[in-house]
């Protein structure tokens, strides 16, 4: 066997893998890293709904220059809240313990109105020449103390839209989990759906199934594209016989 060519050809699957991993990553859309701050928003028995707005500020950039978040309160005892903000680099969500509360984020253009479902983002391509079936939104979980649901609508107008159901475990860290959505989990919603080389919108509820006293944290939301299993197990094997290499000339 010519051994240099064998080694040779090894390195160039190294390398051939290693370059769709990059590409995969060089793909990825930033959504919100949540590092520019939004004041906590409050709701209860006595004030059942809570808006803001969130322009660009100083961080990595928002989808669309602006984060809109809406707070409605769904159920709970006399003096009981549910809270929302952004602050250290998290979207933060809380309820006491006999609260309940939905949240609504919508990534939707720069139009000031967190009430409003706007179709300005530009479009975006989200596939950035991904193959549909390996690309995922990702979410940074920080902490949530119960599972619960996320559901994410992607919008190409207002009658044309996707949606997904999203069901996070539990996770009292440290760390982050990653958690992806996968673009082929997404079901029509309305019309034809969406188009994901040319997105005007998207939202993302939390607590759709309406849990109690849920504390969930977020550090980013962004789309990946995500190698698939063969790809790893090409990268393997070109570095197989690279590694009995290095322990023979050891």
């Amino acid at each position: 066997m010519n051994l240099n060519r064998f080694f040779k050809g090894s390195w160039s699957v190294v390398a051939l893998s290693l370059g769709l991993l990059v590409a995969g990553r060089a793909n990825a859309i930033l959504i919100d890293a949540f590092d520019d701050p939004t004041a906590e928003l409050k709701v209860n028995i006595g004030t059942t709904s809570a808006t803001a707005t969130t322009d660009d500020g100083g961080g990595d950039p928002i989808l669309g220059g602006e984060r809109d978040m809406w707070l409605t309160y769904t159920a709970g005892a006399l003096g009981q809240d549910s809270t929302s903000e952004v602050v250290g680099d998290e979207l933060q969500f809380a309820e006491e313990p006999q609260a309940k509360a939905r949240l609504l984020v919508a990534w939707d253009g720069n139009d000031n109105d967190a009430t409003t479902l706007a179709q300005n983002l530009g479009p975006v391509d989200f596939l950035a020449g991904c193959p549909i079936n390996l690309v995922a939104l990702r979410l940074g979980l920080s902490f949530a103390d119960f599972g619960n649901t996320l559901r994410f609508n992607a919008y190409s107008s207002a009658a044309n839209f996707s949606t997904a159901d999203h069901v996070l475990p539990s996770f009292l860290g440290p760390g982050t989990l990653l958690e992806d959505v996968k673009f082929t989990d997404f079901a029509v919603g309305g019309g034809t759906g969406v188009d994901w080389t040319s997105v005007s919108a998207l939202t993302m509820e939390v607590n759709v199934t309406d849990i109690e006293a849920l504390d969930m944290q977020l550090h980013f939301l962004q789309t990946v594209c995500v190698p698939e299993p063969a790809t790893m197990a090409f990268l393997g094997l070109g570095l197989v016989p690279l590694l009995r290499r290095r322990r023979k000339a050891a």
